[in-house]
């Protein structure tokens, strides 16, 4: 009999930590709805962030510890053994970094945080950081010696990085909080370097103070979306082509969503962080994005953060509101659920499209999920209303059993669903990460369900690490012992 974490039926995932210095291999196994531990990875941590190369067997991670680096590791995958993961290199950067980006041709790794930014080579032999190519800095260079570089600099400086291609430009995007900009670069996808070409300010104006924190680029890469750290905004853009009248591409301000439910007062905007975002996997029915995913985080343990999800139409912009499906209803375009915490500083999120589980695969405990839905109506009845249109949801967690006989058909596939995902989300506020002792550090990282537009909301069905602590199903010792229990995730992503 196979492993758990071996199991062609298992989903693999990697989390990084704010509080711990490891990283931690992991695995989804979805009929059971269970988070199997595979590989504690003892490091130079904090990790804030997380990225692969396009084969997913390459993971470049972001550190708070000093002096400031980065650092790569391979992904050795395997049918019949517990998959591991190896260091590969670290190298040296002027400031602590934010976010990596490794964008197509997959010859070159961004990477900015704070003051500063870098371009690496993707060395060709080990795939992991070759040689550095450029630095971008964000701010006068005379005043580099004396500007921050510690992990305190991400709050007003560089944030995230993204790049684009199309036939008439290749661009790379670096939100900045403390200028309240998005600067635009022209990336030479040959040498990789960058050439910065604008600078965009804040729709609302520099008095807003709106902080951009993180941007995504819609595939067709004319379509930018961009999340505000203070003012709790996802902004959309335009990436206009170069023409007679602007002979360099530019972004042209479109339209914003609130990150927060509509029932939240001016009053309360100032309690939340404007997070990450994400947009839907594409699917064999759905290959254009149908959804973009956004998350804020509350600013003290009191405030739990939300996650929204904003309905997309084919060439990118928001679905809207007034739109009725085939027989006059009206189409659903705005889902918010509350998570289970304020998230401290994660609340992030990535993306896998779910697959459909064999019925011989799954069981369902029918009496649990009644009482939840019983326990749904009696809380709707209090919910404002117009919220319940959109999907408001407080955290709650589902209710799954299986049958300890349960069989399975490793040849049968499992094959995506047309819409719906699971949502990796980590977790690090207090009550998640802190406790009397280190076993009462629970649910760092989560696994939340979403079935698509019209189907029932978001919710919880796995989460890592448990209370109380589980025999790890590698090398049969507790998770607990002999290596580095995870206090709060930072950022997870998944490997397939």
């Amino acid at each position: 009999m196979s492993s758990p974490t071996t199991s062609s039926h298992i989903f693999h995932f990697i989390s990084g930590s704010f509080r711990s210095l490891s990283l931690f291999l992991l695995a989804f196994d979805p009929a059971r709805r269970t988070i199997h531990h595979v590989q504690t990875i003892s490091t130079s941590g904090p990790h804030q962030y997380l990225a692969t190369n396009q084969h997913k067997d390459r993971i470049f991670t972001t550190s708070w510890a000093q002096p400031p680096s980065l650092q790569s590791w391979v992904l050795q995958r395997s049918t019949s053994e517990p998959w591991r993961i190896s260091h590969l290199n670290t190298v040296p950067i002027t400031a602590t970094s934010s976010y990596i980006d490794i964008p197509p041709p997959f010859t070159h790794i961004y990477s900015v945080g704070g003051p500063t930014g870098e371009v690496h080579l993707v060395d060709k032999s080990t795939g992991s950081f070759g040689q550095k190519t450029q630095e971008i800095l964000f701010v006068p260079e005379a005043e580099l010696p004396q500007a921050d570089k510690t992990r305190v600099a991400l709050r007003y400086g560089s944030h995230g990085v993204e790049s684009t291609s199309t036939p008439e430009y290749s661009l790379t995007f670096v939100p900045v909080l403390g200028t309240d900009s998005i600067e635009v670069y022209s990336r030479n996808v040959v040498s990789g370097e960058l050439s910065h070409i604008s600078s965009s300010p804040s729709p609302r104006g520099s008095k807003a103070h709106d902080g951009p924190r993180h941007v995504k680029v819609h595939p067709n890469g004319r379509i930018l979306y961009c999340v505000t750290e203070h003012s709790n905004f996802v902004d959309l853009y335009e990436i206009t082509a170069p023409n007679n009248v602007t002979p360099l591409p530019t972004l042209r301000y479109i339209s914003s969503r609130s990150l927060l439910p509509s029932h939240l007062t001016s009053g309360d905007l100032k309690q939340f962080r404007g997070d990450t975002l994400m947009l839907a996997p594409p699917t064999h029915a759905r290959p254009s994005p149908y959804a973009l995913f956004t998350t804020t985080r509350g600013s003290t343990p009191a405030t739990r953060g939300w996650l929204s999800i904003f309905a997309l139409d084919e060439e990118g912009y928001f679905a809207d509101k007034g739109q009725k499906d085939e027989k006059g209803r009206p189409l659903e375009v705005e889902i918010r659920y509350e998570t289970a915490s304020s998230g401290g500083k994660a609340n992030a999120i990535d993306l896998l499209t779910k697959r459909k589980i064999p019925l011989a695969n799954r069981l369902f405990d029918e009496d649990a999920i009644a009482e939840d839905d019983d326990e749904d109506e009696d809380e709707d009845e209090d919910e404002d209303d117009n919220d319940n249109d959109f999907g408001t949801l407080p955290h709650k967690q589902a209710h799954f059993s299986f049958g300890a006989n349960r069989t399975k058909n490793d040849s049968e596939e499992w094959q995506e669903d047309d819409e719906g995902v699971w949502i990796l989300l980590t977790d690090d506020d207090e009550s998640t990460a802190a406790g009397s002792d280190l076993t009462s550090s629970v649910g760092g990282v989560k696994i939340l369900e979403w079935g698509g537009w019209g189907k029932q909301g978001v919710h919880v069905i796995a989460e890592w690490p448990e209370r109380p602590p589980v025999e790890d199903v590698d090398m049969g010792v507790s998770e607990g012992e002999g290596m580095e229990r995870m206090r709060g995730g930072s950022h997870a992503i998944w490997l397939v």
